[in-house]
């Protein structure tokens, strides 16, 4: 092998190398981007929960529940 294929050979080997690190970096960013929306979606819904939660919990819903029962 002559010292130019040589050359050529690592040339691309350390193109190779950068392209990975950015599809790599690239992945690692939609990731966390996927992460925080699942985060407030989950947040979202655990606020819903409580409202719900506080809602039935409440005497006058029982009670409006007894008088639709009527």
């Amino acid at each position: 092998m002559g010292l130019i294929s040589l050359m050529l050979v690592i040339v691309i080997g350390i193109f190779a190398v950068i392209l990975i690190k950015d599809y790599n970096r690239k992945q690692q960013y939609h990731q966390n981007g996927e992460v925080e929306k699942l985060q407030r979606e989950v947040d979202e819904l655990r606020q819903r929960i409580a409202n719900l939660e506080t809602i039935v919990t409440d005497k006058s819903y029982d009670l409006k529940d007894k008088i639709n029962r009527l």
